[in-house]
Order: structure tokens, then sequence, then C-alpha cells
């Protein structure tokens, strides 16, 4: 590249902001300098230059397999079976013997400005759904030969009001339902979804896109002053209200599955090549001695550990039904102990009545049996005498 040109200038200045001026980007020439993805396609490695050989299966893969993507702007990605934005999901693998297996040369004698790292990230997610740089990734380097074995989890969450993942609220609509809300992808999900709304936002307040956007061929490309102005701000006070649950309803209408899938990776790694395969490399021009190839080249296998489908669903520890039956048991026996304590207190009531009307009536037959024999009494002589 000409190191005088506008584009090798700015990708100088992106890799080098930190030890430059912070006043880089303020030069006027950048209101007119334009970075497009075809202005960094003759920059970047291609997919050519990094897979020297790849085969899924018995089936040999070339280039046009691999698509080229962006994770975040200036960060190039080759996805294979990168079916987001097709119609049709056809599944890569069917068997535990389907095994993708690559050959990476990550050319590092053609890495520029501050690279710090060596190496490359291997991203796994589900076909359906686009990656970003919230996607969980391993680093691997060169010299290596990896081994990835999968497994697949399939979550479903629970709507509010249990709201279990994240203590944030989810849908429990199919994805096939809610498609509809997007206008660029096929399949409906959450990040997809997400994008588009940055897509939108950054038109919508710049009037422009850059590479890592969802692309649009009635939109303008940025220029540099609009890339590290506006699209800059946009992008990192949006990445931070949609950390937070309540913030993104107020962005966009980005409702939340309440089921997703994870991939989890067993990886294990040796040394790439062997001393007897460098022979092989040198005459395939591929490497030329060890050393180069240790420094450059690396394979990575990836299969399924198994073909189980592992499903973990959050239950609540109380249901609606347990609920009822659980306030009518209380209700109840509260009840039921209330009408008990009512009846003992009526019959305690009736029994103290009954003995206070018996005692009285005793009272009165007694004295009613005492006034007679006095009645019978009479006087003779003076002297009282029963008659």
């Amino acid at each position: 590249m000409n190191r005088t040109s506008d584009l090798y200038q700015f990708l100088y200045g992106k890799q080098t902001i930190d030890l430059v001026n912070r006043s880089y980007f303020s030069d006027p020439k950048w209101n007119t300098t334009i970075v497009t993805p075809s202005d960094l396609e003759k920059v970047v490695l291609n997919a050519r230059d990094m897979f020297v050989h790849a085969h899924h299966g018995r089936g040999v893969l070339n280039v046009s397999h691999f698509q080229m993507n962006y994770r975040k702007p200036l960060e190039t990605c080759f996805t294979y079976n990168g079916q987001w934005k097709q119609k049709d999901l056809t599944p890569i693998m069917s068997n535990e013997d389907d095994t993708l297996v690559l050959y990476v040369d990550i050319n590092q004698d053609h890495y520029a400005f501050t690279s710090l790292t060596a190496g490359m990230s291997l991203c796994i997610h589900p076909p359906d759904e686009p990656f970003d740089t919230k996607t969980p990734c391993t680093s691997l380097s060169p010299g290596h030969a990896y081994e990835v074995k999968l497994s697949v989890h399939d979550y479903t969450y629970l709507p509010d009001p249990y709201n279990s993942y994240q203590s944030m609220d989810c849908t429990t609509a199919t994805k096939s339902s809610l498609k509809k809300i997007l206008k660029y992808f096929y399949h409906y999900s959450y990040r997809g979804c997400l994008m588009e709304c940055l897509t939108d936002k950054i038109l919508e307040e710049c009037g422009c896109i850059t590479e890592h956007e969802i692309q649009n061929a009635s939109s303008n490309y940025c220029s540099v002053t609009q890339r590290e102005g506006c699209v800059s701000s946009v992008r990192n006070k949006f990445n931070t209200d949609t950390l937070y649950a309540s913030n993104i309803s107020g962005l966009c209408y980005c409702p939340r599955p309440c089921s997703n899938v994870l991939y989890d990776q067993d990886l294990s790694a040796s040394f790439f090549p062997a001393d007897s395969l460098i022979d092989y490399l040198k005459a395939g021009n591929f490497a030329t001695g060890l050393e180069d190839a240790r420094s450059n080249l690396m394979m990575i296998k990836i299969s399924f550990k198994s073909l189980m489908l592992t499903h973990i669903s959050h239950v609540p520890d109380v249901t609606l039904d347990d609920l009822v039956s659980r306030m009518g048991g209380l209700m109840g026996f509260y009840i039921g102990a209330s009408v008990l304590t009512l009846l003992e207190v009526v019959d305690v009531i009736i029994r103290s009545v009954s003995t206070i009307i018996a005692s009285y009536f005793s009272v009165e037959i007694v004295n009613n049996k005492v006034k007679p024999e006095l009645n019978k009494t009479t006087v003779k002589d003076g002297m009282p005498n029963k008659s």
C-alpha cells in the first residue's frame, strides 16, 4: 500500500491513536476522505490468502464458501455457513464423523502498524444469528493443531413476572412470528434486531454508514470525520444504553426470545506442524521452513462431541396452581379453625346458660315444697302445733 495514500494514513492513525496526537483526525482533509468496504478489501487478507485448505466431511471447500463480514469496525471476519441472510437453514453436520477441517495461514509477515498479538479468533454461533463483539470467541495462535468439540445447549427462560434471564423480560413468541419486525434479515434474532436498530440510528443522526453496519445499497458511506465523530459517538452511546434492559425499549423494539442456543467448546491443542511434514509444506510452497510454518500456520478441526442436544428449562419454584392450592389449604385451615373455635364458644355459652337456668328452676322447686308445710302449722294454747 502506498504510505502516502489517505487510506494508509487513516489505518495508521486508527492503529496508533494512543501514540500520536489526539487531534490527528481533526485535519480538514478527513472531511472528504471516505473509506468503503471495497477500499478495505484491497488491504486486508482475503479468504484465498488465509485458508490454505479446507474440507467439510469429504467435500473440499473453496473461497466462495466463506463470506467476509465485520465483527466491529476494521475487524474482518470470514464466516462459514453464515446463513442469517439466507431464507433456508440447513444443518451442516448430521453425524459425529462430519468434521470441518481448516488449514489457516495468518500471514504474520503482512501484519502492519501496532498489532500486539498474532493469531485469530474462532467464533461459533447459531447460523440464524449474526455475530458481533458480544459473541463468545476463542483466541488461537499459530504453530498449533486445535481440536474443537462442540456441545449444544438449548436454554428456555421464564418471562415476566419471573424474568429468569438476568432479571430481564423475554417473549415466548416464535422467531417466525417475530421476523416481520426486521427489515434486513430473514430470520429473527435479538442481536440482529439490535444491529438493525443501530444502523437506523446511525443513518438517522449521521446520514451515512460504515463497513460495520448493515449494508444498504441506497446508503452513503461516512467520511473519516463522520466515522470518528458522529458515528463513534452514536455507537458508544448505543452500546452503553443497551447494557440495561430498561433502556432498550426506549431505543428500539427488540423483544428478547425466551429461548437461546449456546455452544460449549472443549478445546485441545498440540504443536503443528510435525517435523516430518516440513518437506511437504515446502514442496507445496506453504512455508519456507519449520520456523516459518510455526509462525504462520495452524490447523483447526471442529466437530460435535455427540449428537445429543441438552435442553435446560427454567421452571418456577411456585406455579399459579401451587399458589392457589396453598392459599386454598391455608384458607381452609384458618376458616376451619375459626369455625371450630366459634362452635366451641357457642357450646360454652349454651352450656353456661343451661346451667344458670337449671340452677334457677331448682331453687324455685325447693321453695314451692317448703311453703305448703308452713301453711299447715297451727297455733294452739299459745304454742305452735302441727296438725
